[in-house]
C-alpha cells in the first residue's frame, strides 16, 4: 500500500477488508480492500484512535475524541450512514460483552480491565483491578479466557486469565510482550516484543496449558499505540506497519507476511541438526 500516516489497523472477520485510522491530517477511519486494492475513507474529522470490528464484519466501532469526550462510535463498512454511538473493545463470542480498558482507582495513570454488557439491561463490572496496568484485554474465541498485558513483573509481559473467573493467572511471554491475538481458532496466541514477533501454542479445555513461546520473525516494523499488526483468519498471514522513512516517522506501509509457518518449520529442522 502506498505511503500514509496509518497509526492502527483491524482485519475484518472474514480477511477481506482492513479497517485503518489515518492521519491526514486529523485521524479518520479508512478501509482497504485487500482483493481490489480499494482505499476509501469512512469518517470526516472524527479524530478516530483504536478500531476494531463488530462481530458481523458490517461495521467498524472506533474511539473518537472529537468534541475532547473519548467516546465509542461504530460506522457501517460501506458508508452508506453516519457514525452511531456504540460499544468499543473486545467483543465476547456471543457479542454480549466487551472487555476493555479503564482508568482504575488503584493504579493512578495505570488501567484496569473491565467486561461491560453490550446494550440491554446489565452493570459494568471490574474484571481485573490491581495496582499494576493493565492492557489490550483480548476474548478468546470460546469466550472463557481473556489474554492482555500487564506490568506486574516490571515489563510488560502477555497473561492469560479465565473468564469470568476465579482462577490462576497465566504467564505467556518469557521476556516482554505487547497487542496480544488469538488465533480464530483459539490454538494458539500472538504477541509482540518490539521487533519480534511470537506464537504460542495453547490447549484451553479441558485446562488451560501453553506451550513455550516461539518467535516467528522480526522486523524492523512500527510498534504503534493500541493494535500495530492483525492476523488473518487462517492465521498464515500478518499484516504489520513499516516505515518508509526513518527521518519522516508518521509515514509507514502496510506489509503482508506471507508463509510465516513454513519458516518456523524450517528453523526448528535447521536447530535439530
Amino acid at each position: 500500500m502506498s505511503p500514509r500516516a496509518y497509526k492502527t489497523l483491524s482485519l475484518s472477520p472474514d480477511g477481506r477488508l482492513l479497517a485503518l485510522v489515518i492521519g491526514n491530517p486529523r485521524n479518520d477511519v479508512w478501509v482497504q480492500d485487500l482483493e481490489h486494492g480499494t482505499l476509501t475513507q469512512r469518517t470526516f474529522g472524527w479524530e478516530a484512535g483504536q478500531v476494531t470490528w463488530t462481530l458481523d464484519g458490517q461495521s467498524i466501532a472506533f474511539v473518537s475524541r472529537r468534541g475532547g469526550a473519548r467516546s465509542a462510535f461504530s460506522v457501517p463498512r460501506d458508508g452508506t450512514s453516519e457514525p452511531v454511538a456504540s460499544a468499543f473493545g473486545s467483543f465476547s463470542p456471543d457479542g454480549q460483552h466487551v472487555a476493555r480498558m479503564r482508568p482504575g482507582p488503584n493504579t493512578g495513570t495505570g488501567l484496569d480491565l473491565w467486561v461491560d454488557p453490550v446494550g440491554g439491561p446489565g452493570s459494568e463490572a471490574p474484571f481485573l483491578q490491581t495496582r499494576f496496568t493493565e492492557a489490550g484485554p483480548r476474548f478468546s474465541p470460546n469466550g472463557r479466557w481473556i489474554a492482555c498485558s500487564s506490568d506486574e513483573s516490571g515489563q510488560n509481559e502477555i497473561y492469560v486469565r479465565p473468564y469470568p473467573g476465579p482462577g490462576d493467572e497465566h504467564r505467556i511471554s518469557s521476556k516482554g510482550g505487547e497487542h496480544v491475538l488469538w488465533s480464530h481458532d483459539g490454538k494458539e496466541i500472538f504477541y509482540r516484543d518490539g521487533p519480534k514477533f511470537f506464537s504460542v501454542a495453547v490447549t484451553l479445555t479441558p485446562e488451560f496449558k501453553a506451550s513455550p513461546p516461539q518467535l516467528l520473525f522480526e522486523g524492523p516494523f512500527e510498534q504503534v499505540p493500541n493494535q500495530s499488526y492483525d492476523v488473518s483468519p487462517d492465521g498464515k498471514r500478518f499484516v504489520v506497519l513499516e516505515a518508509v522513512d526513518a527521518q519522516v516517522a508518521p509515514l509507514t506501509h502496510l506489509n503482508i507476511v506471507l508463509n510465516w509457518f513454513e519458516d518456523v518449520k524450517q528453523r526448528v529442522g535447521s536447530a535439530a541438526h
